[in-house]
């Protein structure tokens, strides 16, 4: 699936569905997901991401042109960012 950065108050990535645990760089994190993330912010948080979009020169971007990346479903709750 497609997803986008976000930013507002720190990183995060856009998911619109719910989602636990990701691998991200070969690493696994799990995120907790705000009360909210069925409804109104469907993203994951955490330090992790900032980091990983510095990495890709993605952590700043035009004002609505958030860049794009995908989140590849592995198997139950688990995920891989790329």
């Amino acid at each position: 699936m497609t997803v986008k950065a976000w930013k507002g108050g720190g990183y995060s990535i856009g998911v619109g569905k719910p989602t636990m645990n990701v691998i991200i760089n070969g690493t696994r994190h799990t995120f907790n997901l705000s009360k909210t993330f069925g409804t109104t912010c469907p993203e994951f948080r955490g330090k992790t991401i900032a980091p990983w979009l510095r990495g890709r020169g993605a952590l700043s971007w035009p004002y609505g042109k958030p860049p794009s990346f995908t989140l590849m479903p592995l198997g139950g709750n688990l995920f891989r960012l790329r």
